[in-house]
């Protein structure tokens, strides 16, 4: 079992990579960790409300897209190659639920 204070990191970096797949997981279920559940809806509600407005004045693939890359960069700024690996396989294999668009302009 390795210790929480090893000094290669191993860890902690497993203890992030399991914590980002659950969150992605999480989020796609409807059932995040309790006790982080406010802040990891908040954020994902703030930048969520923010992609709806930006899909009103731009195509939604070019949204979409710009976020998928900006979630690439940080994953791969701050993962090992291993982990980034697993955190797009995670990606992959999540079963998505579409939302219903409010074409509202508000």
């Amino acid at each position: 079992m390795l210790k929480l204070n090893d000094t290669n990191g191993i860890y902690k970096r497993k203890l992030k990579i399991t914590r980002m797949t659950t969150y992605t997981q999480s989020m796609q279920k409807g059932s995040p960790m309790s006790d982080e559940k406010e802040d990891l809806e908040k954020i994902y509600n703030n930048i969520f409300r923010d992609a709806v407005i930006y899909e009103k004045q731009y195509p939604i693939q070019m949204v979409a897209a710009t976020y998928m890359a900006i979630a690439m960069r940080l994953y791969k700024t701050h993962l090992t190659d291993e982990e980034y690996r697993k955190m797009i396989q995670t990606v992959i294999d999540i079963e998505v639920k579409p939302y219903t668009p409010n074409r509202k302009t508000n």
